[in-house]
């Protein structure tokens, strides 16, 4: 499964799943680059990515160079992408070549942890962009989320306080340790 969607804001979510055929891979990147556009169009700045590549296995070598190419395609449009890996050895080397092959390797980092992608994101932004990734990654349902810390997010202007999206189940406290 490769997903491809911008919800709120500049945000675009990006899920990839199981091991994507070349045609899987193909139409992602049509699917993604109209995210991004829309991401653009709508905001009229770059782009924040944020991807979830927990349930995701190795790439065949097509599947790798259409990623590769996809990503390079986001260059111009991209802030920066954080994505969130599943800590498997081999998958965190494959994602480092596309990652370094994509020409963009200060704007796009791997993690196999919610709270350093979350702190990478959060700082860029928006009250409602922050809420969005922290429910795109508790869809997952794998790892437990970061609570939106920052100072602007703890109490609103009319006193209020934002909920906390809490994670489902004990499984999803286990998956990423």
């Amino acid at each position: 499964m490769l997903r491809a969607t911008c919800h709120v804001g500049r945000l675009v979510e990006l899920r990839l799943a199981g091991s994507p055929t070349i045609a899987d891979a193909e139409q992602f990147e049509r699917d993604a680059h109209a995210a991004i556009a829309q991401g653009v169009r709508d905001n009229k700045k770059m782009v924040v990515i944020c991807s979830d590549l927990r349930e995701t296995h190795v790439f065949s070598p097509e599947v790798t160079e259409r990623l590769i190419h996809t990503m390079r395609g986001a260059n111009p449009n991209l802030e920066r992408h954080a994505m969130l890996g599943n800590g498997s050895a081999l998958f965190s080397l494959q994602m480092a070549r596309l990652i370094r092959e994509a020409a963009a390797d200060t704007r796009r980092k791997l993690f196999t942890t919610m709270e350093p992608l979350v702190a990478w994101l959060d700082e860029l932004l928006t009250l409602g962009e922050r809420a969005r990734m922290r429910q795109f990654f508790a869809d997952g349902d794998m790892a437990p989320l970061v609570p939106d810390t920052t100072e602007s997010t703890k109490t609103r202007t009319d006193g209020s306080r934002p909920a906390e999206i809490k994670p489902r189940g004990p499984a999803s406290r286990s998956r990423l340790r």
